[in-house]
């Protein structure tokens, strides 16, 4: 397995969702001072069924930094919080710098649903159950 699965793994075990959730989403990019940037967002949902079915909403979550600093192999260099600006950031987040087994990243939590994405995951009110939509099959 690569670094950059192994650090998203440690990513995914540092986050707790406060309700029915399967995924996180993920994308990177790069800059000419960061040769990873890696996001990380909860994902949106589409109800079905009951009074609220088709709309689209997404769960709120915890993600525990004091985790991720125990992590064999991460060494931060920086924290920061940052609002939601016109100009810089599209979406409320936090920000981790540093390096995991000696590899430099930077990783970006939203703390929403990234703008203009599709719902990932279905949450189905009769069944109460939530799972991934599988877009080859279901709406």
């Amino acid at each position: 397995m690569e670094w950059k699965e192994r650090l998203k793994r440690a990513v995914e075990r540092c986050w707790n969702y406060h309700g029915p959730a399967i995924n996180i989403g993920w994308f990177q990019t790069y800059d000419l001072f960061n040769p990873i940037i890696l996001f990380a967002y909860p994902v949106h949902q589409e109800i079905v069924g009951g009074s609220d079915d088709g709309l689209k909403v997404w769960t709120g979550f915890r993600f525990s930094v004091s985790e991720l600093l125990k992590v064999d192999g991460v060494k931060v260099k920086n924290i920061e919080g940052a609002s939601c600006c016109v100009h810089c950031n599209p979406h409320p987040l936090l920000e981790v710098a540093g390096t995991f087994e000696d590899h430099p990243f930077d990783l970006m939590v939203l703390l929403e649903p990234k703008r203009d994405t599709e719902a990932v995951e279905i949450l189905d009110v009769a069944a109460q159950t939530v799972r991934t939509i599988n877009r080859g099959t279901q709406p």
